[in-house]
């Protein structure tokens, strides 16, 4: 019972910090097999994934080239990240912020809380 308790107590940390999705667009690009093999992206992913706040960043296909999760205390220091830190690395051309407003449901959710329990 004690390690289904500290499963469900690491469960409720990870739903009331706030968490932010950055859709990211990188400099424009004259074609998708140029914009996967460009060292651009995977420096800009470097330079995000170093950041204090920023739990995963990753490059997609789609509308935006990467999607970087931040997870922090408070929404100010969100912006805070979003704006002073990921905002100005060179080769971002732009971003869309969308910020958690429910707490997460689904299966990765209750993972990740076992994941993270002690042995």
């Amino acid at each position: 019972m004690v390690e289904n308790d500290r499963g469900l107590r690491i469960l409720k940390e990870m739903t009331l910090a706030k968490r932010a999705f950055l859709l990211i667009n990188v400099s424009s690009w004259e074609s998708d097999e140029e914009l996967s093999s460009s060292n651009v992206v995977n420096d800009i992913l470097s330079s995000i994934s170093q950041i204090n706040g920023v739990v995963l960043a990753q490059a997609v296909t789609g509308v935006y080239d990467i999607i970087a999760i931040i997870e922090t205390d408070n929404l100010a220091e969100i912006g805070n990240i979003v704006t002073e830190k990921i905002g100005c690395i060179s080769g971002i051309e732009n971003w869309e912020i969308c910020i958690g407003i429910k707490k997460p449901l689904g299966r990765l959710v209750y993972k990740l809380a076992l994941m993270n329990k002690s042995p």
